[in-house]
């Protein structure tokens, strides 16, 4: 119990959460239920997960159903793909007979 508190403390503390009673929740077009639970591995840190897509009933609204996707950035990972296809035509170069292995 002490580190879901601890967890929960720190999710509070930059924001991610807020307690309210359950009937506010349920009144409140902002304010959302959403059902948490735990991950623990070994040698990872503890923390809190929570599923923003599972309905309990027909007409719940979920926070995936309203998060408007059209206007987000496209994801990219810089330049990793064109420093890969370098590193990969320099060795093809260097070692032409070579077997290599992606």
């Amino acid at each position: 119990m002490d580190k879901v508190r601890k967890a929960m403390n720190k999710e509070d503390r930059l924001s991610h959460v807020i307690a309210v009673d359950e009937d506010l929740a349920y009144f409140s077009p902002y304010c959302r239920h959403t059902s948490q639970g735990a991950v623990d591995k070994p040698n990872k840190s503890f923390r809190i997960v929570w599923d923003g897509s599972t309905k309990q009933r027909f007409d719940d609204v979920m926070l995936n159903d309203v998060t408007p996707t059209d206007k987000e950035a496209t994801i990219t990972f810089g330049q990793t793909e064109r420093l890969f296809d370098r590193d990969l035509y320099n060795l093809r170069v260097s070692y032409p007979d070579a077997l290599k292995y992606l």
